[in-house]
C-alpha cells in the first residue's frame, strides 16, 4: 500500500537555468489516520527510511502515474536539515510539463506530497492521551508530486531568504485550542488543574505539554513504589 503526505512550495530557490528548485518534502510530523479499527496516529521514524533510492525517483502531477506525462520531474539530490528531508529537483522542460512548472514557478500551485511504502510497523499506546500509534519502522519514499492542497505544512518548496528554524506551518493551532488540548493532556496524565494551567501560562507546546505529564506520570510512579500506600490493619 502507498501512504501519501503532504506538503507545500516556495518557489523562490527556482534556478531556470538549471530547472531545479529545493523543497522541505517531509518534516516527519505526525498525522491522524484512520482504518478498520478507528483513528490512529500515524508517526515516521527518521531512523527507518531508506534513502538508497531517493534519487532518481520521479516528480508527479498530483500523484498521477497513468503515463509518461504525468512526470513532471525527478530528484537529484537530498539532505538532511534541521530534523527536516530537502530534496533539490530538477523540473522537465518538455512542452507538455510547461503548464504545472509554470504553476510551481509562480507559486500558483505550491503544495508537495510524498508517496511512500512501509514495509514495517511498530505499534504502540501514546502514554499520555492512551491513543493508538503506529510508527512506520521501515520506510522508502517512492515519489514527490505537486498538489494543490498541502497537509504536512512543514513540507515546503524553499524560499532562500526563509530562515532555516522559522518554517511557517499554517496549519499549526490555535491559541485556544493549544490550550484546550493542554488540559486534555493534563486529566489523562491525573496532574492537577494548578500544573495544567502552569502549563497553559508558559506557553507550553502540546508535544512539550505530553514530555511534561509523561514525566510527571514516571515521577509519581517513583514515588509509590518508593513509599507504598499502606492500609489499617
Amino acid at each position: 500500500m502507498i501512504y501519501t503526505r503532504r506538503a507545500t512550495f516556495t518557489p523562490d530557490t527556482f534556478d531556470a537555468a538549471a530547472m531545479t528548485i529545493d523543497a522541505t518534502i517531509s518534516t516527519f510530523a505526525p498525522v491522524t489516520r484512520r482504518d478498520a479499527r478507528g483513528p490512529y496516529t500515524e508517526r515516521l521514524d527518521r531512523a527507518g527510511l531508506d534513502l538508497s533510492g531517493l534519487v532518481g525517483s520521479p516528480v508527479l502531477d498530483g500523484h498521477r502515474q497513468g503515463s509518461a506525462r504525468d512526470v513532471i520531474g525527478a530528484v537529484v539530490a537530498h539532505r538532511m536539515e534541521g530534523g527536516s528531508l530537502v530534496a533539490t529537483i530538477r523540473l522537465s522542460s518538455a512542452a507538455d510539463a510547461a503548464p504545472i512548472i509554470t504553476r510551481i514557478q509562480e507559486g500558483t500551485v505550491r503544495g508537495v506530497s510524498i508517496g511512500y511504502r512501509v514495509t514495517r510497523w511498530a505499534d504502540s499506546v501514546d502514554p499520555i492521551t492512551k491513543a493508538r500509534v503506529r510508527t512506520a519502522a521501515a520506510w522508502a519514499i517512492s515519489e514527490v508530486s505537486a498538489v494543490p492542497i498541502p497537509a504536512d505544512a512543514g513540507a515546503t518548496f524553499r524560499s532562500q531568504t526563509m530562515p532555516e528554524n522559522l518554517i511557517e506551518n499554517p496549519a499549526a493551532p490555535t491559541p485556544a485550542e493549544n490550550r484546550a488540548a493542554i488540559r486534555t493532556i493534563a486529566r489523562s496524565a491525573g496532574m492537577t488543574t494548578q500544573q495544567a494551567d502552569d502549563m497553559v501560562d508558559r506557553d507550553l507546546t502540546t508535544m512539550e505539554a505530553r514530555a511534561e505529564a509523561f514525566e510527571a506520570m514516571q515521577t509519581r510512579a517513583r514515588q509509590n513504589a518508593t513509599h507504598p500506600h499502606r492500609g489499617h490493619p
